[in-house]
């Protein structure tokens, strides 16, 4: 697969998609315990877009109900771990907006059959935090930084090699990357490219 397909992708899920870590609270004798599911998804109504998800990254998508006169919404999901790791490994390089949720994501994946509930209550936390400082900017017209603005040249780069996720992050990535156990992981060649 080219590396251009996912980083589509990867603009796809900034901006339609989502990365989230649930908490599921069910009785237990006098207390509770809690369980936790990982998803990855991108909602939208362009039925070809969603296909388009399915061949290259796997998963399903179901159809919202819609209300009269409007188009009907679909949602592609991931689920399924060793699916969601994959993918998780060849979108990461190239998301910008939500690259912290994808981190974190991966770090909740590879906690699979690990009794841990308090990195998992860590890392839905942190997931937490980050959905609550999004913002959604949608007006960029009163951009001052001459640096903000590409050209297309700028843009341009090489289209025909395969993605590789071995390259070092950059420095801006967050304090999610700080942790260097997690780096030496994150930065293995994605299965996708087997």
């Amino acid at each position: 697969m080219k590396k251009t397909i996912y980083a589509y992708i990867a603009g796809i899920i900034d901006g339609e998609g989502h990365f989230t870590i649930a908490r599921i609270s069910r009785p237990c004798g006098n207390g509770t315990i809690f369980h936790y599911t990982a998803n990855m998804g991108v909602t939208n109504t362009y039925l070809p877009l969603i296909r388009h998800l399915i061949k290259v990254l796997g998963g399903a998508f179901v159809v919202s109900s819609n209300r009269a006169g409007q188009k009907k919404v679909y949602r592609w999901q991931l689920q399924a771990n060793a699916s969601r790791e994959k993918a998780l490994l060849a979108v990461i390089p190239y998301l910008r907006e939500k690259r912290q949720q994808a981190a974190l994501l991966l770090k909740f994946s590879r906690l699979h059959g690990q009794q841990v509930p308090d990195v998992r209550e860590t890392l839905y936390q942190e997931m937490k935090k980050l959905h609550q400082a999004e913002l959604v900017e949608t007006n960029t017209s009163g951009t001052s930084e001459v640096g903000d603005v590409k050209i297309e040249s700028d843009l341009q780069g090489d289209l025909q090699s395969e993605p590789v996720v071995t390259q070092e992050p950059k420095q801006d990535i967050g304090q999610v990357f700080a942790d260097k156990a997690f780096m030496k992981q994150l930065v293995t060649k994605s299965p996708f490219l087997a």
